[in-house]
């Protein structure tokens, strides 16, 4: 188990209060540009099986069951921050549940905003945790990622109370974070993909845990 120094007394907060946390620096750039590497190779090297996808969405570059794609992998589910934030938010005992790339091509990757583990709405701890690595540089223009700070508080469900999930929810920000970054959030934060404007591939990693 992390160590219970790897996260700092704001960094707790911020999984309390808000929902997610960003972890700055836990890979380097040439960490990061080894992983986009080997997902590339993965993605053009693997038939695509869409009956494992949750939501089937061609336009993305999708790779699974990563904890099998290399040792560089390795560290998506070893990270001792990583592994502290995912376990304040889970409230202690975890395991891992999966690895995977979702990756945004040029016009493509929004979603409606949603929940990943909608069980035990209004509980302290959800019933799961994902961690978002960012490959690359994320900004509003790559479509970085739609997080409502403190929707974990709610108990709800933003499919059931937006009247619309895709538009933009009031007091909803866009992930700005740099290449090597990791964001952690509880599976009862509302959160969703956005419109990758660049002409570049936005590239992740995700873990989750339960």
């Amino acid at each position: 188990m992390p160590p219970d120094n790897a996260l700092t007394d704001a960094e707790r907060r911020s999984l309390d209060d808000q929902g997610f946390v960003i972890l700055h620096d836990v890979l380097t750039r040439e960490q990061a540009s080894a992983i986009v590497d080997r997902l590339s190779q993965l993605a053009e090297s693997t038939e695509r099986d869409y009956s494992r996808e949750a939501v089937v969405e061609p336009e993305m570059i999708k790779v699974v069951d990563l904890i099998n794609g290399g040792e560089g992998f390795d560290i998506g589910y070893t990270h001792p921050r990583v592994l502290a934030a995912v376990k304040h938010v889970l409230g202690g005992d975890m395991k891992f549940h999966s690895m995977g790339s979702r990756s945004a091509t040029p016009g493509h990757g929004h979603q409606a905003l949603h929940l990943d583990f909608g069980r035990d709405l209004g509980q302290p701890h959800p019933a799961g945790c994902n961690a978002l690595w960012t490959l690359v540089d994320f900004s509003r223009h790559n479509g970085g990622t739609r997080l409502v700070p403190g929707s974990h508080k709610t108990g709800q469900n933003p499919r059931k109370v937006l009247d619309d999930p895709t538009a933009d929810a009031p007091g909803e920000i866009r992930l700005e974070a740099a290449a090597g970054s990791v964001v952690v959030f509880g599976g009862h934060t509302w959160h969703g993909g956005a419109q990758n404007l660049s002409d570049d591939v936005r590239w992740s990693l995700l873990t989750a845990f339960c």
